[in-house]
Order: structure tokens, then C-alpha cells, then sequence
């Protein structure tokens, strides 16, 4: 899939647009999972499943698929592997770029 249709400068500003909200979104989740704020970490595995879509990654969009079931189950344990699971994948997706 070319997300940038050839357009390099563009891939490179999508691709560093995702990786600084990768950083956000990580924060935000760790911290609602830290205040057991299971709305807050519903919304933002939500937010950053679709921008890992927009850029292909599916494994990274998968987590927090699974971070927004646990959520609306109140799994904190399984909230927490999946958050190791994405931040693990995050680092895969900066090592590849």
C-alpha cells in the first residue's frame, strides 16, 4: 500500500506525525490506566487505533483494539499487557522507519 501516492516528503511528515502522537498516546494511556480512568484509556485506544490505520499499522491498531475492550470490561491486567504489547510495537514501527 503507498500511503503518500510517491510523495516521499509527505510519507515522512505522516510517518513523523504518527510517531510524535504515538508518544502522546502511550502517555495518556499509561496514565489512565495509572488513575484506573477507564473512559479516558476507551477514548484515546480509539483515537490511536485509527491513526495506526492511517498509516498501516495494523498490529500496533490491533492493541489497542484489544486496549478498548479491556477498558469497557475493566481488565486493568490486560489493559497493561496490551499496553507493553504497543509500546513494544511502537519501538518496532521507529526501528523500520
Amino acid at each position: 500500500m503507498d500511503l503518500a501516492d510517491g510523495d516521499q516528503a509527505f510519507l515522512d511528515d505522516l510517518l513523523g506525525t504518527y510517531l510524535e502522537q504515538s508518544v502522546e498516546a502511550i502517555e495518556t494511556l499509561r496514565i489512565a490506566l495509572e488513575q484506573r480512568d477507564m473512559r479516558a484509556a476507551h477514548r484515546e485506544a480509539h483515537r490511536f487505533a485509527g491513526a495506526s490505520l492511517n498509516v498501516g499499522a495494523t498490529a500496533a491498531a490491533s492493541l489497542c483494539r484489544r486496549i478498548e475492550d479491556a477498558a469497557s470490561r475493566d481488565e486493568e491486567s490486560e489493559m497493561k499487557d496490551c499496553l507493553v504489547g504497543l509500546i513494544a510495537e511502537v519501538a518496532a514501527i521507529r526501528t523500520e522507519i
